[in-house]
């Protein structure tokens, strides 16, 4: 509920997120966006309250998949792999041309590790960091050019407890912390006016008696 309150009512604040961890600088940031309806939760029992979501668009590019998961289910990927093909193929009217399609990015923040350090260290295989980006690729060159649909994973407790030093690492550390902390805990702490609004919006001070309720 607090992931959708502050992410979805506060679009500078989702575009502030957007761009940390797509690492959208400079003339590529995105600049504004637009809401969209969040219909795509799986009518599956139980399932629901697992999954949070804000579907939103990029004014005149993008559309961005942005949830929450705070349990590991069964077929996970599999369900994030189709709502971005259902997002893409969403974008397409009846009677346009394939070239009217626009990408589409799916950002999950995890409250559980998809890929584990020690899972990945057995196997002989690189590891794989806390915020990380999928996207096609060509498989002996590693070349890309297959760009329409992006996955985005940021598995929280990969930060293990450290001090964090980036600003990805920042919204991860006010992801697993909120709960805890008041403004003045982090007076001195370099956050951006962005971290700091998430903070104050998931304060339950700010809070309707509707919502507390």
């Amino acid at each position: 509920f607090v992931f959708r309150r502050v992410f979805g009512q506060h679009p500078d604040v989702l575009r502030a997120l957007l761009n940390d961890f797509l690492g959208r600088t400079g003339a590529r940031m995105i600049a504004s966006i637009e809401y969209l309806p969040s219909d795509q939760v799986p009518e599956i029992p139980g399932v629901k309250l697992s999954i949070v979501d804000v579907k939103c668009r990029e004014v005149g590019g993008a559309t961005f998949v942005v949830e929450m998961q705070v349990l590991p289910i069964t077929g996970f990927l599999n369900r994030v792999v189709f709502n971005a093909c259902k997002a893409y193929v969403g974008t397409l009217q009846r009677g346009d041309t394939y070239d009217a399609l626009t990408p589409v990015v799916a950002v999950t923040v995890c409250d559980f590790e998809l890929w584990p350090d020690a899972e990945r260290d057995a196997a002989g295989a690189v590891r794989v960091p806390l915020l990380s980006h999928w996207s096609l690729a060509e498989k002996s060159t590693g070349a890309r050019g297959i760009d329409q649909i992006e996955y985005v994973f940021c598995e929280l407790p990969k930060l293990r407890g450290r001090l964090p030093t980036t600003d990805v690492e920042r919204w991860a550390a006010l992801f697993l912390h909120a709960h805890d902390l008041k403004p003045a805990d982090v007076a001195n702490v370099p956050l951006t006016a962005a971290q700091r609004e998430a903070l104050e919006l998931a304060n339950e001070a700010t809070f309707t008696e509707a919502e507390l309720d």
